[in-house]
């Protein structure tokens, strides 16, 4: 596939729904925004905690691209830092986060190139980190403790021309 055919498929459709998965300032409760009709006690539940692993080295990011019964899933676990200047701690420590994207495997609308997301998270994951978690950020735990159902969006990667990598030629 090239550059363009991949471009061409990433902007066709807006079937991705966001992922957020951080804890806010008054409620240690994780899930902030869960697409329909997907449940965080479910494989996507295991899937993001396994990325995530309880925070743990995430001095580095790390990126997932998973294809999971029948969706693709997309994202970043790191530090809040990486995202927002605001909701990055809950006053006693550090938070971090997983912020992603899913959408069937019969989507049109293809996941990101690892390279790009690689690349891309902080531009692409800061907008929903802040907008789903700034929402809640202080809620009472009674009232943030049930996530938000996102619905199918344009991904963020839509028209970003995809990074081709390319093999050096060899001498003769």
């Amino acid at each position: 596939m090239t550059a363009t055919d991949h471009a061409a498929i990433v902007t066709e459709a807006g079937d991705w729904s966001p992922i957020v998965y951080g804890r806010t300032l008054r409620a240690d409760t994780w899930w902030r925004a869960v697409p329909d009709p997907l449940s965080p006690e479910g494989w996507l539940g295991a899937l993001v905690r396994a990325v995530v692993a309880g925070g743990e080295h995430l001095d580095e990011p790390r990126y997932l691209l998973a294809r999971w019964e029948d969706h693709w899933v997309a994202g970043v676990a790191c530090m809040a830092t990486a995202l927002s200047d605001e909701y990055v701690s809950d006053g006693r420590r550090p938070l971090y986060t997983f912020v992603g994207w899913a959408a069937p495997v019969t989507s049109p609308s293809a996941p990101p190139a690892l390279a790009d997301l690689r690349e891309q998270y902080t531009r692409w994951a800061a907008r929903e980190y802040s907008a789903w978690v700034g929402r809640d950020w202080t809620l009472h735990y009674s009232e943030a403790g049930v996530p938000h159902r996102t619905n199918p969006a344009r991904p963020p990667w839509a028209g970003h021309e995809p990074r081709v990598l390319t093999r050096p030629s060899r001498a003769p």
